[in-house]
């Protein structure tokens, strides 16, 4: 509103008492009822919480302070702002300074240093999201077939799957009469799909070698792995095999062609599958 509000220098009769900050200089010359109790600190401050922001000058008992002059008061402003005392001088006394332009003039002090930021914490690594697939494991006496299944659960291993892979693996001279060793085993990632631990990629292949280790025999000449997914979680990470390209896998000769479940849901994939088991047929004792 710019109006300039005053601090008398001396305790006014009848008004509250000032707070602790404003009447550090003036405690000597206060009367005796209005000196802070010497009980508790935090009892006076709870007294002077109360007290006005600005005070008006009413006339006081002593016939010297009845009408105070223009130096005997501080601006209050002046007070907050600049931590002036009472006996500094007034807005015209300093009207005719100059005022300090420094801050103006671009340049700054040799102890002035910019301010310190805070340190920003590092954000948490995102965990990788888990993969999900589900593979089939069936392992004849001659050969161990690794297979792509759907990854809904309610979809099972069925008597047609079982019956095209013993065609199949029949038609290239492998199976040993289609004779399924020790059954069907399933693996299915994530684990557990509601769990906080790691179930990343390089942890289902980790899981799934030690799947293989169970099931895979010393008389097994071949590894078939049918479906993209067998081929990229079986596989070393970096290694990469085309459908129907000999690779080796742990020392045992391996070959990719397509899912069990994707040719019987397409049918006309049946041509193309046999195209990519032809190295089979060429293998030494087939037939």
């Amino acid at each position: 509103m710019g109006v300039t509000l005053w601090l008398p220098r001396h305790p006014l009769p009848g008004a509250a008492p000032s707070p602790e900050w404003r009447r550090q200089p003036l405690e000597a010359g206060l009367p005796s009822r209005l000196r802070p109790s010497a009980q508790s600190g935090v009892a006076a401050r709870i007294e002077t919480s109360h007290a006005r922001a600005e005070v008006v000058g009413r006339p006081d008992t002593d016939p010297s302070h009845a009408n105070p002059t223009p130096t005997d008061k501080v601006p209050l402003r002046q007070l907050l702002q600049g931590g002036a005392s009472p006996t500094a001088p007034t807005s015209s006394d300093t009207a005719s300074k100059p005022a300090d332009l420094s801050p103006l003039n671009g340049s700054r002090g040799a102890a002035e240093e910019p301010p310190a930021t805070a340190p920003v914490a590092a954000s948490p690594a995102i965990p990788e999201a888990a993969p999900q697939f589900r593979l089939a494991l069936i392992s004849y006496s001659d050969c161990l077939v690794i297979t792509e299944l759907p990854t809904r659960q309610n979809l099972p291993w069925s008597e047609q799957h079982q019956r095209l892979l013993n065609a199949i693996v029949a038609a290239v001279g492998l199976g040993g009469g289609s004779q399924v060793v020790g059954g069907v085993r399933e693996f299915i990632w994530p684990m557990d799909p509601q769990a906080r631990f790691d179930q990343s990629a390089p942890i289902a292949r980790q899981a799934l070698q030690v799947e293989l280790a169970s099931v895979q025999q010393t008389s097994h000449r071949v590894l078939l792995l049918m479906g993209a997914r067998s081929a990229e979680y079986v596989l070393p990470h970096e290694q990469t095999l085309a459908l129907g390209q000999w690779g080796d896998c742990q020392g045992l000769p391996t070959l990719c062609c397509h899912g069990l479940n994707e040719v019987l849901r397409l049918p006309g994939l049946k041509a193309e599958l046999w195209r990519q088991l032809q190295p089979l047929r060429r293998m030494p004792d087939a037939h």
